[in-house]
């Protein structure tokens, strides 16, 4: 929410809402996951979901989500890849726990972590099935399943990879300082008309005083 420090804007405060609208930003992750061929999604700073999730791999909402193991792993492979990304102030890109590329994009506005923006869902090369069953036997999923499903997961080059987060990076920062810049021209348009009433007050004082003095 919009917190005032003072005369200026507490960034500490701020969520995603406060300066992106949810539609304008779920339209371009749908349009960016369809297109990078990829998943997306945006979260809040503390990891709660913003947009819905765009082009989920069914790998991934049919079998890890659908464990309570895998979902519980997913939430702390976003947590930990949001704040890598925050710490370093730009795109950060690895590998999840169940083996595919993701990546994730800080939402920064003076220097403060106000949300990330997570892509992925990939892979760079043919998954290691081995390791596939293995995960599948350890948030206990059909390992015959989710190796299928691994199997139509697609293989995306590392330079498009690296090209994707940077896109996110760079379109969701942009209409977040926008927003922060309408919000900061909202508090000085507030704080101007609230000091021409002051004025308009003194003004009119002024001249009761004076009307009075010359009676």
């Amino acid at each position: 929410m919009v917190v005032l420090n003072g005369h200026s804007v507490d960034v500490t405060k701020l969520e995603l809402q406060d300066l992106i609208d949810k539609a304008v930003l779920q339209r371009f992750l749908d349009n960016f996951a369809l297109g990078f061929n990829c998943a997306a999604v945006s979260v809040g700073r503390n990891g709660e979901e913003f947009t819905n999730p765009s082009y989920y791999r069914p790998f991934c909402a049919n079998y890890i989500h659908a464990s309570v193991i895998g979902d519980a792993r997913c939430a702390s492979c976003h947590k930990e890849f949001g704040e890598k990304a925050a710490a370093m102030k730009r795109p950060y890109i690895s590998t999840c726990h169940a083996g595919l590329i993701d990546f994730s994009a800080p939402v920064l506005i003076e220097g403060e972590l106000i949300g990330t923006i997570l892509g992925g869902q990939i892979l760079s090369a043919p998954a290691n099935e081995s390791n596939i069953r293995k995960v599948a036997a350890e948030i206990q999923v059909n390992p015959d399943k989710l190796t299928e499903a691994a199997r139509e997961i697609e293989i995306v080059s590392k330079k498009n990879i690296e090209a994707a987060a940077e896109v996110l990076y760079i379109v969701a920062n942009a209409l977040a300082q926008n927003g922060y810049n309408r919000v900061k021209a909202e508090l000085l348009s507030s704080e101007l008309a609230n000091s021409f009433i002051q004025i308009s007050s003194t003004i009119e004082e002024l001249a009761a005083s004076a009307q009075s003095i010359s009676g």
